[in-house]
């Protein structure tokens, strides 16, 4: 059984705000921010975290994407 995601219009601020920069970054509303809008709570942490990962200046950028990929890849992720 797969979650369905919020469509569209639907949820509060908090979720069209996430719709349009997601939209912004990436072209389209990815699945998964779809999911964590289900839960205003949860896609707030989750923003918070991505943000804090972009951020962090312990690993050069090139090296951070390269980790981002190889984790997807480890856990199967299609993204």
């Amino acid at each position: 059984m797969r979650i369905e995601g919020v469509p569209d219009g639907s949820g509060g601020l908090l979720v069209r705000i996430a719709y349009w920069l997601t939209r912004r970054r990436f072209g389209r509303v990815l699945d998964s921010v779809r999911v964590l809008a289900h839960n205003k709570h949860v896609l707030k942490g989750a923003a918070q975290l991505t943000l804090a990962i972009e951020k962090a200046k312990t690993l050069p950028s090139r090296l951070k994407h390269l980790v981002e990929i190889r984790a997807a890849q480890v856990v199967d992720c299609p993204y």
